[in-house]
């Protein structure tokens, strides 16, 4: 019998498995298509930014970042439409020695694949079809024949997870009507280490660091509503570029070339419940939200860390890893933190997205009279990095 298995082998699933693993506990990870271990040099248009509390939890697994394409950011600004108004944040500022990590999602995976495979973590190529529940453990059935029992069903199988579905876990979804536009954008002048945000028309606009020898390239997140995104991504490569160069910060220089672009449908989705009898749900399959404030996989992150130390309190008090209270106590520190920071990230975006120019104009107010306060911003930039 395994102790426990994590379905899904994403980001949030791998990390768990290989912290878990770290921890003598004996794992296995199922994803019917797991992350290759080597990237080619293309840049992947998905990236995520790694928030330094992030940064120390994955730095516990044997990964090489010196082998791993990232960016460490020194510095972030957000701005309005037009520029008037502005918030900056620095590291220096903080004592801190940068504010975050950008990487690419394949990166990042192909990162953790490698962990996995020095921590010998077993990683079953297969599917999960159906799951049982007897004897005070969990069957789950694989589309090869085999059958895992396990004290512990981990489900990290993503947004739109099967196993949420079969453990009949309900989700709320708030659709956004928007559409995130990704793209790889290589400017003349370099980022200078900082992740660049402005609200275009309410629609936020981002521009992230990414490691590269020139230190022009920049991965484009633009949120935008759904059928713009769409219309914009297919439009041909000059109007684009043109379009974006009205926006981007003048102080990056001309656009010199453009990769190429897809879109991904923005919704909000929190589970009601994270628990079922001897199944827990982690990152993406228990929350997501708007990537406006890039807090994604970081509280994907914070699950998988509150799930490992609750699972190892509970080892040594003796309780079954899939007992409801821990399981509970499992809920209770992650819930209620994820609904607060999906609630406040929902409310910027509609926040932002006011149409009235009168509305507008008091949110840049705001924005540089925060700029102008180091005390309460120095604390958002911490809440933020933690």
């Amino acid at each position: 019998m395994n102790n426990i298995v994590v379905v899904g082998g994403g980001s949030a699933g791998m990390a768990l498995a290989g912290l878990l693993a770290n921890q003598d506990f004996d794992v296995v990870l199922v994803e019917p298509t797991p992350a290759p271990a080597e990237v080619s040099l293309t840049y992947d248009l998905r990236t995520v930014a790694l928030t330094p509390a992030s940064m120390q939890l994955l730095n516990s697994l044997p990964m090489d970042w010196g082998s791993l394409r990232h960016e460490l950011y020194t510095r972030m600004q957000v701005e309005d439409a037009d520029a008037s108004s502005s918030l900056a944040f620095e590291a220096r500022e903080l004592g801190e020695p940068y504010l975050g990590c950008l990487v690419e999602n394949k990166v990042l995976n192909a990162g953790l694949r490698r962990a996995l495979t020095t921590l010998r973590v077993p990683v079953l190529q297969a599917s999960v079809t159906t799951l049982g529940l007897g004897g005070g453990r969990r069957q789950v059935y694989l589309d090869q024949g085999q059958v895992l029992q396990t004290s512990l069903l981990v489900a990290a199988d993503g947004a739109l997870s099967r196993i949420r579905q079969q453990l009949g876990l309900v989700v709320v979804e708030h659709d956004y009507r928007q559409s995130a536009l990704v793209s790889t954008v290589q400017f003349a002048e370099g980022h200078a280490h900082t992740a660049w945000q402005r609200f275009d028309q309410g629609y936020p606009l981002a521009l992230l660091p990414l490691a590269s020898p020139g230190l022009g390239y920049c991965s484009l997140v633009w949120s935008l509503p759904t059928k713009t995104a769409e219309d914009w991504s297919q439009e041909p490569e000059d109007i684009f570029i043109a379009r974006l160069q009205a926006v981007a910060p003048s102080k990056r220089g001309g656009i010199l070339s453009l990769g190429g672009r897809a879109t991904y449908p923005l919704l909000a989705r929190h589970a009601t419940s994270y628990v079922a009898p001897h199944a827990v749900l982690v990152g993406d399959t228990a929350h997501t939200i708007h990537p406006l404030a890039g807090q994604g996989l970081n509280l994907g992150l914070s699950d998988v860390r509150v799930l490992v130390e609750e699972l190892m309190r509970a080892r040594q008090r003796g309780l079954a890893l899939g007992h409801a209270s821990v399981l509970a106590r499992y809920q209770r520190r992650r819930q209620g933190d994820n609904q607060a920071t999906q609630l406040a990230v929902t409310w910027l975006q509609r926040a932002f997205a006011g149409q009235s120019p009168a509305w507008r104009v008091m949110l840049g107010k705001g924005l540089s009279l925060l700029d102008q306060q180091p005390l309460l911003k120095g604390w958002l930039a911490r809440q933020a990095m933690h």
